[in-house]
Formats: C-alpha cells, structure tokens, sequence
C-alpha cells in the first residue's frame, strides 16, 4: 500500500512538474506575441517608407534613362520638332506648286499661305503667290508679293523677271526693261525666257528689249 502512495506521489510529482514546464512555455509566447501586436504601427511606416523608397529610386533612374537617350542622339525636342514643322511646310509648298501648274491658282495660293506660316522665309511660295494674282490679273497683290520676295532674298531671279512681266502687261516699259536687266543680270538664261515669254510682248519691239537679251 505504502508502495502504491508512493508511486501515486512520484507521477504526481512528475505530472506537476510537465505542467509547470508547459504553463512556463506559454506564458513566453503569449509575451512574445503580445510584444509583437504592440507595435504594428511602426511595422506599417517602415513597410510604406520602404516602398516609397523604391519608388523614387526607379523614378529616378527612368529619368536617367530618358536623358541619355536623348543625349546620345544629339537632337533635343524642340530641333525635332522644328525640323517637323519645315518639313511639313515643304510638302504644303510641293502640293500647292502642282494645284498651280494644274491652273488651279486660288487652291493653290490657300496651301502656299499654309506654308508660310510655317515656315515664312519660304521665298519661292512669296513669289509663287505672286504669279497666282498676276494669273488672275491682280497686278496690286502680285506687285507686293513679288517685291516682298525680292526683299526676302534680293539675289532671287524669279520675282526680278514676274516684275518684268507685270510692268510689262501694264505697259509701263521702262520699269520693265529695268527689272529685266536685273533678272538677266541675276542668271543668263532669262535671255531665252524673255525671247519666248508672251507676257513681255510689250517690251520685244523696243531696241532695248534686244539689247539686254542679246547673247554676250
């Protein structure tokens, strides 16, 4: 009997201690993870600094990025967009030349004025509006878009010789002879336009017409 109690005493004792251990084992973590619920504040600033970190970080290497591409083409964005701007001023310009060959003058003088806002030192579309009154027998306009292109670029030979043709169809010889003497000073092969050109008719009977288209 004595050796039943003692028995009986020794797994008590046993059972006592594990359930010390055990109650010991949870109170650790129950520390634990109350230590861990306490400061879940400071766990979510370091997450959203973190991403906010990385976030800059890429921002700023694209930003690198764009530069050097840019760099190493040697164009800025506003050269491209200026060298955009003539090219499309230049295919107006070729459109506008065909409407006129085509006898399409007004058509033809809308896509010219096109043009030039796009590019206003576009001489030849100045003086090719020129022609489109001078077709229309609009000597005022003609005469100041052809005097325009000659103060664009004085060394321009077509608006020399339409103003030849304009004060010729006027009748007004002497400012025609003058401005055929500057237009054949200009290129040599006026001579031969003004021997064929039904526009100067008014001119070819006088000795002066003949002196100045002469071969040399």
């Amino acid at each position: 009997m004595s050796y039943i109690n003692e028995a009986l005493k020794k797994a008590q004792r046993e059972k006592d201690a594990l359930a010390a251990k055990y109650s010991g084992f949870l109170a650790a973590r129950r520390k634990k993870g109350k230590g861990l619920r306490g400061r879940p504040f400071l766990w979510s600033t370091l997450i959203v600094a973190l991403i906010m970190l990385a976030f800059v970080l890429h921002s700023w290497l694209d930003s690198r990025g764009t530069e050097t591409t840019s760099a190493s083409k040697g164009v800025s964005p506003r050269d491209a967009s200026k060298k955009e701007v003539l090219l499309d001023g230049k295919d107006l310009y070729e459109r506008a030349r065909r409407l006129q060959k085509s006898g399409r003058s007004r058509e033809a003088r809308r896509l010219y004025l096109k043009a030039l806002t796009l590019d206003p030192q576009n001489v030849q579309a100045v003086n090719n509006i020129g022609v489109t009154f001078l077709q229309e027998r609009n000597f005022i306009e003609a005469r100041k878009r052809f005097e325009d292109a000659v103060r664009l670029q004085p060394d321009y030979v077509d608006p020399h010789y339409n103003l030849a043709c304009l004060y010729a169809i006027q009748g007004d010889t002497k400012r025609g002879l003058d401005y055929l003497q500057r237009a054949v000073s200009l290129d040599a092969s006026v001579r031969q336009w003004a021997r064929n050109d039904d526009d100067l008719w008014g001119l070819r009977a006088l000795p002066e017409f003949e002196e100045v288209v002469k071969e040399r």
